[in-house]
């Protein structure tokens, strides 16, 4: 890449991967939880507004931020779904979704930082890291000034593996709506 940002980024290959795959697992999960809400609404038959795009449910969680749209999100579904299996697994999956997206917007949001210490205790924090301080102890992490989260960047790699079980478990939640019989 011939155009650097202001600091580099302390990042590992792999780490900087899984950053990547967590961002686009994200929209996977977005656009399945918006499935879900048009399956339980329409069971996957939409109407199209004059013969065009089909008329999409969820409009309300399209432009909210996922920490919001998930409220929304099961609110309606406490609302369309019967059975109370299917209702169960939505809780469950919304209380993971709000997990999920204080993971991800630790590692999203992060800036990524050395925190050199000395004998066990940090002694600072060093945002130009440069490949000559590859050697000095301590550890990258990924720091957010809105609300001092730290984490050890490495943790990105659970949280690409987490976010990946859970898409696939919201689309077999979206795919147990679109084929039951829950009205």
């Amino acid at each position: 890449m011939g155009v650097h940002p202001a600091w580099p980024i302390p990042l590992s290959i792999e780490e900087k991967l899984a950053l990547g795959e967590l961002v686009a697992i994200q929209g996977q999960i977005e656009h399945m939880m918006r499935l879900a809400l048009d399956y339980s609404t329409y069971g996957g038959n939409r109407e199209r507004k004059n013969g065009g795009e089909p008329i999409y449910p969820y409009v309300s969680i399209r432009a909210a931020p996922l920490g919001l749209a998930v409220g929304t999100w099961i609110t309606t579904l406490r609302k369309r779904l019967k059975r109370s299996d299917l209702l169960n697994a939505a809780e469950a999956l919304a209380a993971r979704i709000k997990d999920h997206v204080e993971t991800r917007n630790a590692f999203i949001h992060g800036t990524y930082a050395h925190f050199p210490h000395h004998e066990g205790r940090p002694t600072g924090i060093i945002f130009d890291v440069r490949e000559d301080m590859r050697g000095v102890p301590g550890q990258v992490m990924a720091f957010r000034a809105k609300d001092w989260d730290l984490r050890p960047a490495a943790a990105i790699l659970d949280a690409r593996d987490e976010a990946a079980i859970l898409s696939t478990d919201i689309r077999r939640f979206k795919d147990s709506i679109e084929t039951a019989d829950h009205h």
